[in-house]
């Protein structure tokens, strides 16, 4: 304001005290006799009242002058008979003028010239009401005029016999693709959902008066969830890009504003690492704990044939699924790097996932940095360095298929490793595929979707073209390693144990899990995992599986393994599964050598079968795998055994008059009584004990030789 003043010549009556006001971008002078001036725009120069309800104004470049009265109550009236005249400017005037324009235009050249007339214009009107009103005079090339005008179609949001458990918010210029990809989720096949896709100008219209708001969109999912007929909305898909400039500022970008052109705004948090775009904001709906309500997916796309190419996927990686041992294939890629504490955790964090946390008749290629260097250093006439033998791995795998694939690692918008490994301009290297993959990145950047002007990993994977994945989980700014794996490990319990098969509900689920066994210290990290894909997009895991057991999981090389009859049930539900065909079974040595073989399945039943161990294996752990087609569907089981060293097949538990008991069924190649000993570990709130356990032969198990007492334990306690 002091710019301004310095620059206008403002006269008042000489009985007036003055009064500086700031509404807005205007800036206001009152007099004691409530006569109301304005200091906006550049051409309004010279401010003067000659007496009460009488008013010259005067400094205008253009003769096409209007002025607007504007009452307490925002009622605006336009003054009709104008007196308007033409002056010469001084040079005062002049310099006054440049000064102004120099000071507005701030991209303007101090070097540049500025071309300022010779004459200039005045207005005078007079007000006869003595009410406290405010008055504008403007040229018509300072009104500002709308982008466009639009024919608004009446929505009815509001009307609580709405009823969709599916619903897509989409701009206007994806509403045909988001039509196709509703009427596959109304399908049995699709999920049998009742849809509704809802054009998000009508959100701003009936929640925020046409603005554009995150705010109207978390409004509208309140007033849904809880006043729409049942089901209530369950899985909610934005469909459009996002960006941090919503409003458009930098005009190189976009030529329009956002809201025009096919976006759609996200919700920001502040941070440690600053602004962060959290689209699981939207899901919290019900509460103030954080914990998602909905499951919220986001497809960020930024043209019409974008968004036809990923529903395209999406649909076709469900109803077009071609079978084949890509149902049982696990891919996992992480980085090398040690260089800061706990980055040891990426390659540590997918093997303790597929050890602990992977069904045994899944197999995992594992392509690890640290493991590709190793074999690169001891083979020195390599031509190609380990950054590209990783890329073709990764590479060739995609092209092979996998139901999950997954990233731990360092990595940035476009880029996965300091050695880049993969980058956003490889995807274009991909070869092209019907088989998509649910992709877990559990890294930083990959999804930072709302910078403007570009694209990152998690829409370069989305919008490929037959290539790529159907979904992405990753995260929109940094993240931390443990987090990430205990996600991870949450994830991977979450489909294949609980069988959440919709990744917008394991994805939803997990997290609150998460939060619930770590605490909310990770909250804002959960925020910033983003779905990038539809959330009712389903997995597509075996179809049967069987949990197979023998009558000792310890064998001795040389020794027979041998299994016990074991039914397959479905995945889902766990019903019996009468099937019958050919199954393949793989056994693989501690050593890494295989056997294969073929077991006839009739009426759902793997029969009872002995598997020959060959002699000098050495001991350690070897698996049995089970996988095979049946018809249009796939069948996969397993075990793990031991060679020539005992395993722990059953640990289980019991309290009786606050007094516990532990149970441990132990199956060792020699005597399951002859083991040396076994030592449980006791954590509880006094402190970590351990106790020796003694072989009960009635029972045939190892028990505490003296119940433990609870009655002093007064935290959560943990045995191992």
């Amino acid at each position: 304001l002091s710019q301004r003043l310095k620059f206008a010549n403002i006269t008042l009556s000489d009985k007036a005290t003055i009064t500086v006001l700031k509404q807005g971008n205007s800036w206001m002078l009152t007099d004691n006799q409530k006569v109301y001036l304005i200091v906006k725009e550049s051409d309004k120069i010279n401010v003067y009242a000659n007496e009460l309800n009488n008013y010259t104004i005067s400094g205008f470049l253009n003769n096409d002058i209007e002025v607007f009265q504007i009452s307490d109550s925002n009622a605006i009236s336009k003054f009709k008979d104008l007196v308007i005249k033409e002056y010469k400017l001084n040079q005062e005037d002049k310099k006054r003028i440049r000064d102004i324009i120099q000071y507005n235009s701030k991209e303007t050249d101090k070097f540049s010239v500025i071309r300022i007339p010779d004459n200039a214009y005045s207005v005078i009107f007079e007000d006869d009401d003595v009410q406290n009103f405010q008055y504008i005079a403007v040229t018509s090339s300072s009104i500002l005029k709308p982008d466009r005008i639009e024919v608004n179609s009446p929505s009815n949001l509001r009307d609580v016999t709405n009823r969709a458990d599916y619903i897509i918010i989409s701009h206007p210029i994806f509403l045909e693709s988001a039509k196709k990809l509703a009427n596959w989720r109304s399908e049995l096949a699709g999920g049998g959902f009742i849809t509704k896709v809802i054009d998000v100008t009508d959100i701003y219209d009936e929640f925020n008066y046409g603005m554009v708001s995150p705010h109207a969109i978390k409004d509208f999912l309140k007033y849904a969830y809880n006043n729409w007929q049942q089901p209530a909305p369950s899985y909610v898909l934005i469909f459009a890009d996002g960006t941090y400039d919503f409003l458009g500022i930098d005009k190189k970008v976009y030529k329009e504003a956002p809201e025009l052109i096919g976006f759609i705004p996200s919700f920001y948090i502040k941070t440690t690492f600053g602004q962060t775009a959290v689209d699981h904001w939207y899901s919290t709906i019900d509460g103030n704990d954080g914990f998602p309500d909905i499951y919220l997916g986001r497809i960020p796309v930024g043209t019409p044939e974008e968004a036809d190419i990923v529903v395209s996927k999406i649909i076709a990686n469900e109803s077009g699924r071609v079978n084949g041992e890509w149902r049982k294939q696990i891919i996992s890629i992480a980085d090398d790097e040690t260089h800061a504490p706990g980055d040891e955790i990426f390659q540590e964090g997918l093997e303790e996932v597929w050890a602990k946390h992977t069904p045994v008749g899944y197999d995992t290629t594992k392509i690890y940095l640290k493991e590709i260097i190793k074999w690169f250093n001891q083979n020195p006439d390599q031509k190609r360095i380990p950054a590209e033998i990783a890329e073709e791995m990764i590479i060739d795998e995609f092209a092979k298929g996998a139901v999950i694939a997954q990233y731990a690692g360092h990595g940035g918008r476009h880029v996965w490793t300091h050695e880049i490994i993969f980058s956003i301009t490889d995807i274009e290297k991909m070869k092209e595929t019907k088989i998509y993959p649910f992709l877990l990145v559990l890294s930083c950047y990959n999804g930072y979707f709302d910078l403007p002007g570009e694209i990152c990993m998690a829409e370069g994977m989305l919008r490929a073209n037959k290539k790529g994945v159907v979904a992405m989980l990753s995260a929109t700014r940094l993240t931390y390693g443990h987090g990430n794996v205990v996600l991870n490990n949450l994830l991977f319990d979450g489909i294949f144990k609980d069988k959440l098969l919709r990744i917008g509900q394991v994805t939803a689920i997990s997290k609150t899990r998460l939060l619930k066994q770590e605490g909310l210290v990770w909250l804002t990290q959960m925020f910033e995992y983003t779905l990038f894909g539809d959330p009712a997009s389903k997995l597509n895991i075996a179809d049967y599986e069987a949990n197979i057991t023998a009558k000792s999981a310890s064998v001795s090389s040389g020794g027979k393994l041998e299994t016990l009859s074991t039914p397959f049930v479905k995945a889902i539900g766990g019903q019996p599964a009468n099937i019958s065909g050919t199954i393949n079974t793989s056994i693989t040595y501690p050593n890494g050598k295989k056997e294969n073989k073929t077991i006839n399945v009739s009426n759902g039943i793997f029969p009872a079968t002995s598997f020959d161990i060959p002699k000098n294996i050495p001991n350690g752990s070897a698996e049995l795998k089970l996988y095979g087609e049946i018809g249009s569907e796939y069948a996969i089981g397993g075990m793990k055994f031991m060679i020539g060293q005992p395993i722990f097949t059953n640990i289980s538990h019991e309290i009786t008059n606050n007094k516990a008991q532990v149970y441990v069924k132990v199956d060792d190649d020699i005597n399951s009584g002859k083991m040396k000993s076994v030592t449980m570990e006791w954590t509880s709130n006094v402190g970590i004990k351990s106790f020796q356990m003694v072989f009960d032969q009635s029972k045939n198990v190892y028990v505490l030789q003296n119940s433990i007492d609870l009655s002093n334990q007064t935290f959560d306690t943990s045995y191992k």
